[in-house]
């Protein structure tokens, strides 16, 4: 007991020594000139640069597999770095990034239509909400970006668009007609209304089959709305005969 005390208080006595590395104050142990065996190999590392990488080199070089793994689990832990890390690199090697970019794309056009196809899903309803954004602030920017394009080129973009997607085409349609109406819009898909509807017509009550229409319960030229909550999948013959009538 009466040692330690007395070694401690022999320790107090002694004057402080500076890390080399982190300049923290800290009680030395015969020549030392770090605080701990961490910023003693970071100090060397500093103090020996090129030997440091031969070494490093050499280590990864003969332990593949775990430096991978290091690599992989560091970067799932450490995403906010990462983007650091890359963003400094692209910076400092932005003409060889765009050159591997463009052969990778002309070496995996499959791969990178599809991403961008994935993409696109994925923003989907964040770019649509974007462009609703900017056109009710730029109504006059948009109007005007509008009327500068020929009017025929239009018309024909717009038929081509109308004979490609005759689903989509409908449903603006009803749209538009119960916006006029000052009916209830609200958005669904057909295959939505196929699928609960379980691919029966909904005035026969029989299995509609490959052909099949929407048919608005009330219709819209009678203040129905354009909901799923009022519509239905019909053969178009049924529709046809019910035409206008609740």
């Amino acid at each position: 007991m009466w040692k330690r005390i007395t070694t401690w208080r022999t320790l107090s006595r002694c004057p402080l020594n500076v890390c080399e590395f982190c300049g923290e104050p800290f009680t030395p142990t015969k020549n030392a000139r770090t605080c701990s065996s961490s910023c003693h190999a970071k100090a060397w590392r500093t103090r020996n640069p090129e030997r440091w990488r031969a070494s490093n080199a050499a280590w990864v070089a003969a332990n593949q597999d775990h430096y991978k793994e290091a690599q992989q689990t560091w970067q799932k832990n450490n995403p906010e770095a990462m983007k650091v890390k890359a963003a400094r690199w692209y910076a400092s090697h932005a003409e060889h990034a765009r050159t591997v970019s463009a052969r990778y794309k002309v070496e995996h056009k499959a791969a990178v239509a599809e991403s961008k196809r994935q993409y696109r899903l994925r923003t989907l309803e964040a770019r649509r909400a974007a462009e609703a954004r900017y056109r009710a602030a730029n109504p006059d920017k948009v109007r005007a970006k509008h009327l500068r394009r020929d009017p025929a080129v239009l018309r024909a973009e717009s038929r081509r668009w109308r004979l490609a997607n005759l689903d989509k085409a409908r449903d603006n349609y009803n749209r538009r007609r119960a916006r006029k109406k000052a009916g209830v819009v609200e958005r669904y898909t057909r295959l939505a209304i196929y699928e609960r509807d379980g691919g029966v017509c909904g005035i026969c009550r029989e299995p509609v089959g490959e052909r099949w229409e929407i048919d608005h319960i009330i219709p819209i030229a009678r203040g129905g709305a354009d909901a799923p909550s009022n519509v239905q999948i019909a053969h178009p013959r049924c529709n046809r005969k019910k035409w206008a009538l609740v």
